[in-house]
């Protein structure tokens, strides 16, 4: 999984889902958050999980859906 992957799926949670952005950068931070417990598992590796800081301003605050 790469980080435009992620990008796409939380665009299409904003438009096709129409989620509410703070909903969107919840479900995000589970995905996170699952991504975190993986490489502290080391089922994946750390270098693709290093991303979630950068993916998390891919919902910005205040934005409209």
């Amino acid at each position: 999984m790469r980080p435009s992957d992620i990008q796409a799926w939380v665009k299409r949670l904003l438009t096709v889902h129409r989620l509410a952005p703070s909903t969107s950068r919840v479900v995000h931070g589970v995905l996170a958050s699952m991504f975190k417990s993986a490489v502290r598992d080391r089922t994946v590796l750390a270098l693709e999980a290093a991303m979630p800081a950068r993916w998390r301003t891919m919902v910005p605050r205040g934005a409209s859906r």
